[in-house]
């Protein structure tokens, strides 16, 4: 179960988890970093992906991304000062969304977008009687093609509408309560909501048929096994519950377990006078035991450099490195140990001394302290072990190789062995253009000969037999 809150005090504006029970809760984002005022979230469990909407304020962030375990991940839609996102949902590979504003009455909207944030399609715009007058949540049924949208209290509440889920057109008006539609869902071909008021009686959660006809109040508020001021729901027909969460109150009930007829089961999260259950969701997504943040990989003079970050680490035990060639298989060329767990940036290089001669494939893979790994990415560059500009004959060699290159280059000659030790150095005139190099002391082995002048560095591989 995921959910989030808003309050006056900035630690406790979070999004949050838990499992269905109410046990094992989890903090997953809080403050007033990334959001100013959170309303709303929806889950992308395909894609990891949580999606958060800010409320009506100064400097409000708009709609968000995270990532699964609530790091952050990008900003998609600007925040405007006096317009709230309130209610939101992914559904059929778009974003859907309901804005509100009391002083820019042409930001009240029924939006659809890219799961990217990109292009925006307003599909209803709001203060008309066929429309909404200050749109508080919304649920998309795509198996019906209809977005059912729920009006707010105001003097042209428009209760529970429905509109064509493509085009945005008004089908009708199909539930008049007596307060402000708070949250919706479409659950086993019935449509579930709570609605708030001043008036004690008017706080409910409702169930109806999907035309509006049949409607039941399963609950009724203002009592402590009930509500105080319901913001939003999730039912699970699976297991037969509905979760209500309240909004800050003296006598707020926090989230509250129902069952599917509304028989009152127990809290889930403590009620608070100062937060507010805004959006709650239900959802299975997969958090991985790192967030990479960065994979690069860099040609240095006489290796391969890999760089990367995470910006959340649990149970991690490390990394390893592997790499291929083309057409070869991946093996392993070094591994780096992690952090364990952390929540902060963390910076990681390796190294690799021993490139192949070509196109290197890099793959960064990523160890739990139980041992099972998890594949981060992959990277390839290009590394030049043979120069063109620079001949080596005879090569392989058993003694003495002739190295012929450009007059006036180069100035300085070091041979290397595959780690980069330098073993022998030499400074060349410029007016040579070949140099003799002997191997007879070194071991039989592969080297590396570097020839450095005018700002440039060439490397070429040479072997002793």
């Amino acid at each position: 179960l995921y959910w989030a809150q808003s309050s006056g005090t900035t630690s406790l504006d979070q999004v949050s988890s838990a499992k269905f029970d109410g046990s094992d809760p989890k903090i997953l984002i809080s403050g007033n970093d990334k959001f100013i005022n959170l309303q709303t979230i929806a889950i992308d469990a395909a894609n990891n992906t949580i999606y958060v909407g800010d409320g009506n304020n100064t400097g409000n962030t708009g709609i968000s991304r995270l990532n699964a375990d609530g790091s952050y991940k990008d900003n998609i839609k600007a925040g405007i000062d006096a317009v709230s996102i309130n209610g939101m949902q992914v559904a059929g590979g778009k974003l859907y969304w309901v804005q509100a504003s009391s002083s820019i009455s042409t930001e009240n909207k029924l939006c659809s977008s890219d799961l990217n944030g990109q292009n925006v399609v307003t599909l209803a715009s709001g203060n008309s009687a066929t429309t909404f007058a200050n749109p508080q949540t919304l649920y998309v049924d795509l198996a019906n093609n209809i977005v059912y949208v729920g009006d707010g209290v105001n003097a042209g509440n428009t209760g529970i509408s429905r509109f064509n889920a493509t085009t945005g057109a008004y089908i009708d008006k199909i539930v008049t309560p007596t307060g402000a539609v708070s949250g919706l869902q479409v659950a086993g071909n019935k449509l579930y909501w709570v609605q708030t008021s001043n008036t004690a009686s008017d706080d409910k959660l409702c169930v109806s048929d999907l035309n509006g006809q049949n409607v039941v109040t399963l609950a009724s508020g203002n009592s402590a096994t009930t509500f105080i001021n319901p913001q939003s729901l999730y039912v699970d027909v699976n297991s037969n519950s509905i979760y209500v969460g309240d909004a800050a109150s003296a006598n707020s009930t926090g989230i509250s377990h129902f069952t599917i007829t509304g028989t009152y089961v127990k809290v889930i999260a403590a009620g608070s006078s100062i937060i507010s259950y805004n959006a709650i969701y239900g959802a299975s997504i997969t958090t991985l035991p790192v967030t990479l943040v960065d994979l690069t990989v860099k040609v240095q003079t006489n290796a391969v450099e890999l760089n990367w970050q995470t910006s959340y680490e649990q149970n991690n035990k490390g990394f390893e490195i592997y790499r291929r060639g083309d057409g070869g298989e991946f093996t392993r060329v070094g591994e780096i140990s992690g952090k364990g767990n952390s929540a902060v940036a963390i910076n990681y290089t390796f190294r690799d001394k021993n490139p192949l001669d070509g196109n290197n494939y890099y793959r960064l893979v990523q160890i739990d302290n139980d041992g099972k790994p998890t594949n981060l990415g992959e990277r390839v560059t290009t590394f030049q072990l043979v120069d063109k500009d620079i001949k080596v004959s005879p090569n392989p060699t058993s003694d003495i190789a002739t190295l012929t290159f450009p007059i006036a280059t180069y100035e300085t000659l070091e041979l290397m062995d595959l780690n980069g030790k330098v073993l022998y150095r030499q400074y060349l005139d410029r007016s040579v253009s070949s140099v003799d190099l002997s191997l007879a002391k070194y071991a039989v082995g592969s080297y590396l000969v570097k020839l450095s002048g005018n700002g440039v560095q060439k490397l070429n591989k040479l072997i002793k037999k």
